[in-house]
């Protein structure tokens, strides 16, 4: 009987390394296979003939887009021109007065297009006034932690180029199914649209103080 009971717990035991594994696995499928929302980003803003600023992202699924208009729309606001490309369209940044690139975080760094677009014209990029920003889902509190775990997001950026300014923005995830849902919990990262706007209008707002 007693040797019963050990199996039975066995087999409990190994079901739940099954339930965990499973959850962790469909979490990594769910964050990959997420249908884009929004289309990507592609817009021109400002007056002709104003210092022109590039703002390059690198998004999956729309939301770093988003936020890259809205910076956008703040610098034509002050009087600024500005491109918003996904990176794989940005091109050249030569001939632009300054940039701003951004990146979805996944797995603690930048998305490898963006980080790409960075070490092919990080050249032209350290000439140039550049602002970085990060699009997350953790680590949003204010504890030393968080922003430690923040800071390192951009530690592969810092290995080619040095920005002028840096921000960190809540990203957007979901919705999803039940299942999704679950495996979201499961790894920590909170379902629904947790951007910011205002914070967002106030770090576009600061950048490149001397570009007029």
């Amino acid at each position: 009987m007693k040797e019963v009971d050990v199996a039975r717990r066995r087999v409990l035991i190994m079901s739940g390394v099954a339930v965990v594994s499973t959850l962790a696995c469909t979490a990594t499928v769910v964050l990959g296979t997420q249908v884009p929302a929004v289309p990507f980003t592609h817009s021109t803003c400002g007056p002709e003939g104003a210092k022109r600023v590039l703002v390059a992202y690198g998004s999956q699924y729309g939301s770093t887009g988003e936020i890259s208009q809205a910076i956008a729309d703040r610098l034509c606001a002050r009087g600024l021109s500005a491109d918003v490309r996904r990176v794989q369209e940005a091109g050249d940044p030569s001939d632009y007065d300054a940039v701003v690139l951004g990146s979805a975080v996944q797995g603690g760094k930048w998305l490898p297009s963006a980080l790409a677009y960075l070490e092919e014209h990080a050249a032209v990029l350290n000439r140039l006034p550049l602002a970085a920003f990060c699009v997350h889902m953790i680590y949003l509190d204010d504890s030393e932690e968080s922003a430690a775990k923040r800071s390192a997001y951009l530690d592969a950026v810092y290995a080619s180029v040095t920005p002028t300014t840096e921000g960190f923005f809540a990203g957007k995830l979901g919705p999803m199914r039940l299942p999704g849902r679950l495996a979201l919990q499961w790894v920590g990262l909170p379902e629904g649209d947790l951007r910011d706007w205002d914070a967002i209008a106030a770090w576009a707002d600061a950048v490149f103080p001397d570009l007029a």
